[in-house]
């Protein structure tokens, strides 16, 4: 196996599925599957559902690219979901135009994702949950809707917001009930 991009290496990629190989593209900066990895998807593919959790920074839109290819391999209806956030100490302080700002970015950052996710030849879906704490509105979206899998970025808001929110990622994939892919 192998593909024309860059090196194969043999990687474990879901506790469902035995090892296989993938290719590793030196060229588009993400894995590209194999023809052969991909033959016998379609409607029983474990993949039906993807939640792609997304911000606006460049690990969520790889995320969002990675999403992409994986519904078009699966045959995956493809979920953008964008959570507001308010840290709680300005809950209080913040005024209606301040929410509407940030609610009216949340929807520029859908748009540029679901152009990506458009771009590789997906129709993708999207989610504004105008206000909440995003790793908990994400798992909570995530067993309401019964996806099968979460893609996100490993950080979304650089080190300083990291830090502040405590890593969504990691929040994310701990509590979530189904798998979860983040990307870096």
């Amino acid at each position: 196996m192998g593909g024309s991009h860059g090196r194969t290496d043999r990687i474990d990629i879901l506790e469902d599925l035995s090892l296989c190989e993938i290719t590793l593209c030196t060229v588009c900066s993400h894995s590209c599957l194999d023809k052969s990895w991909k033959q016998g998807i379609g409607e029983d593919s474990m993949f039906k559902k993807i939640l792609v959790a997304t911000d606006a920074s460049e690990q969520a839109l790889r995320a969002c690219r990675e999403a992409a290819g994986m519904a078009k391999a699966f045959g995956s209806e493809v979920t953008l979901i964008y959570v507001v956030y308010l840290p709680p100490m300005y809950k209080t302080d913040v005024g209606p135009g301040i929410r509407e700002t940030l609610v009216d970015d949340g929807k520029e950052i859908l748009q540029k994702s679901k152009e990506e996710a458009d771009a590789s030849g997906i129709e993708a879906k999207v989610k504004l949950i105008r206000e909440g704490n995003p790793a908990e509105v994400i798992v909570k979206e995530s067993k309401s809707g019964a996806y099968d899998l979460i893609v996100m970025g490993s950080s979304g808001l650089g080190r300083a917001g990291a830090l502040q929110l405590g890593s969504v990622s990691v929040r994310v994939a701990d509590d979530a009930d189904c798998s979860v892919l983040i990307i870096k």
